[in-house]
């Protein structure tokens, strides 16, 4: 199915691509930083960005996951963490998934607020195969 948005004359839904943008503008972040993976299971290739808003208080992480879930530990230089949480948004489901009108969020967006202690250097998650997924993290 094409397409970022549907309509009925009795509803309009998003399709998950049209997630993909509404999770993007709601974290965007302006400052691009370097980033690097290393040590993926099975040496698979992991698309990753890094941001830090312009006022410098918040850190935006955005990757993808294939088809295997992928365990994500992220180590961070030259910055602080303001904890005591930092805010995981996920996207998953198959690539064949679609939002139907009987089922207009069978693909959505799910926001977890996970605990980190302030001053860490690193924040570890687990993310679902086939998953677009956008870490926030408050800096101090």
């Amino acid at each position: 199915m094409q397409g970022i948005a549907f309509f009925l004359p009795n509803m309009t839904w998003l399709q998950p691509p049209g997630y993909v943008h509404q999770m993007i503008s709601e974290t965007w972040a302006e400052q691009a930083l370097a980033a690097t993976v290393a040590n993926t299971p099975g040496n698979m290739s992991l698309p990753f960005a890094a941001h830090r808003s312009a006022d410098g208080k918040t850190l935006v992480l955005r990757t993808v996951t294939a088809q295997f879930p992928q365990p994500l530990q992220v180590s961070l230089r030259d910055v602080v963490v303001a904890g005591p949480t930092f805010t995981l948004h996920t996207l998953s489901g198959f690539p064949s998934d679609e939002n139907t009108p009987s089922e207009p969020t069978k693909v959505a967006p799910v926001v977890q607020t996970v605990a980190v202690s302030n001053g860490a250097t690193e924040l570890t998650m687990s993310l679902p195969a086939y998953t677009f997924a956008i870490v926030v993290v408050p800096l101090v």
